[in-house]
């Protein structure tokens, strides 16, 4: 003798029981970490370093633009062309910018 609404109704245990078991997990809240301003303090930050040859004008509005956006100091070093090329175009290491 065959049993046609057992089926069904097996498949309906099983498939609730599956979704309890893959939705047991307790969810906790993850404790919210805040870095100490002592530490955060000690860190060094590096300078921008920009040779600015020839255009003397411009210093005054990139040390704004770059007060406004960053935090970071930035560090203008002017030089006239003559100045530059009687130099033989040296540049040194710690520039990272060069405006010519």
């Amino acid at each position: 003798m065959k049993y046609p609404k057992t089926k069904p109704i097996l498949v309906l245990i099983a498939s609730a029981l599956v979704f309890c078991a893959l939705g047991c997990e307790k969810q906790t809240a993850q404790p919210l970490r805040v870095t100490d301003s002592e530490q955060t303090s000690t860190v060094r930050v590096r300078p921008c370093n920009v040779l600015l040859i020839g255009l003397d004008s411009l210093a005054d509005p990139m040390e704004r633009q770059w007060a406004a956006r960053h935090e970071t100091p930035l560090t203008i070093t002017k030089v006239g062309r003559a100045e530059f090329v009687e130099s033989k175009m040296e540049v040194a290491n710690d520039i990272n910018v060069l405006v010519y």
